[in-house]
């Protein structure tokens, strides 16, 4: 069987994650997403400060009719203090994901450690007396925490990965000519 690269690796990875954390990843994949679009938002607001008229078509008439709908004039002084606060919320929001992935770990290891014991605690007493200390030390003490490892280093590649994704659309919806 050759090697799982690319798409396959990462659904084969989430479906292997999704065992011990249930439906919470979906809540950090579709906070990923949100940031990545509001991330997409503070850059296109950027297009004022280095344009002085409309344009026509993509980016620069998104960004124009987006900040007449909420009654913002297109000029510099205007739309920088807009600017500030969407990458504050976004800093925030960041804060938030990554706090949130602090505690998917937590849980993730603590439900390897529970998973392990209560198979050791099932298992046949001659078997365990019989076998080699060290493997039952080394799977808790250590096989679960790089596992735990894994799934932190999954989750912290796949947010830039969905980031790009979501810029890469916003671009391509606002002018797929680009």
């Amino acid at each position: 069987m050759p090697p799982l690269t690319g798409p396959l690796l990462v659904t084969r990875y989430f479906r292997q994650f999704w065992r011990y954390t249930d439906a919470r990843i979906l809540v950090l994949v579709v906070a990923t997403i949100v940031i990545g679009y509001i991330e997409g938002l503070g850059i296109g607001l950027f297009y004022p400060l280095f344009h002085t008229s409309p344009g026509q078509g993509g980016a620069p008439s998104f960004v124009a009719r987006l900040l007449a709908i909420v009654n913002i004039p297109m000029t510099a002084g205007s739309v920088l203090p807009l600017i500030v606060g969407v990458f504050v919320f976004k800093g925030l929001f960041q804060y938030a994901i990554n706090r949130y992935q602090m505690r998917l770990l937590r849980d993730v290891t603590a439900a390897l450690r529970r998973r392990a014991l209560d198979a050791f605690a099932r298992a046949d007493y001659e078997h365990v007396a019989a076998a080699n200390t060290g493997f039952y030390t080394n799977l808790i003490a250590n096989e679960v925490e790089r596992t735990a490892q894994a799934f932190f280093h999954f989750v912290r590649a796949l947010s830039p990965a969905l980031s790009a994704a979501v810029l890469f659309i916003m671009v391509w919806f606002l002018d797929w000519r680009l």
